[in-house]
């Protein structure tokens, strides 16, 4: 069979972004960035203000009737924040990337941007992974405790 495809031609051809696509990726961009901010902000607050909900909880006067409790909820905190923290961090400086990529018809900012976004995908790809098989032992792990239950 013959080779269709000459190695040089493929690699002399040039993506074009129009103005369409110019667009909607600084559309993109900037919708990128505002969410990024958001969360990153909603985090930090939630981060502040769980603290002082559960010092006025009335259910726990002091701070020592939280005992273990108030290591799993700090680990709790942590734990959220650093799961949160690459996707924010991503999407902030892909958005970024982008937006200064289009504006200074930067080829290779563009390139880094598209990388950051596929990370930032992969990332998001594997924690839903863990996510359900987390679900998944869980459901079995319930459904075998019914069932002993039961049989009881």
């Amino acid at each position: 069979m013959e080779n269709y495809f000459n190695r040089e031609e493929i690699t002399d051809n040039k993506l074009m972004v129009d103005e369409f696509g110019r667009s909607y990726l600084l559309d993109t961009a900037r919708w990128g960035r505002f969410i990024g901010i958001v969360y990153t902000v909603a985090i930090a607050l939630a981060c502040l203000l769980f603290p002082f909900a559960m010092i006025n909880n009335p259910q726990y006067e002091s701070v020592s009737a939280y005992g273990a409790m108030g290591f799993v909820i700090i680990f709790y905190i942590v734990f959220v924040v650093g799961v949160n923290f690459y996707p924010l961090y991503a999407i902030i400086k892909s958005a970024s990337q982008a937006k200064k990529a289009l504006s200074l018809n930067d080829q290779q900012l563009l390139n880094d941007s598209f990388r950051l976004t596929r990370n930032l995908y992969k990332y998001l790809g594997i924690l839903t992974i863990v996510l359900l098989c987390f679900y998944g032992i869980i459901m079995v792990f319930m459904v075998t405790i019914f069932a002993t239950a039961g049989a009881i």
